[in-house]
């Protein structure tokens, strides 16, 4: 048992120390399955709602879409108003 908590700390810091892009083949390579079926199998999703989450996911949206303008170049035309 203590051999595999060691190497599973082991994993996780290698893990933790990869660039995003080849932590995909560890999980589909060289992941525990075993443990990957364990955790499926008590996962319930869920989403937290709060009032911060709010306010971050509306200023990420505006400023997502004012980065948007920006880079397109496109700006309001109002019609009908001289």
């Amino acid at each position: 048992m203590a051999d595999r908590a060691t190497r599973l700390s082991q994993e996780l810091q290698h893990l933790a120390q990869a660039p995003f892009w080849t932590k995909w083949y560890y999980f589909g390579v060289e992941g525990e399955w075993e443990m990957v079926r364990g955790t499926w199998e008590n996962f319930s999703p869920g989403i937290v709602f709060s009032w911060e989450g709010l306010f971050y996911s509306t200023l990420g949206a505006g400023m997502g879409w004012m980065l948007g303008m920006v880079l397109t170049g496109r700006r309001r035309h109002y019609v009908g108003v001289a």
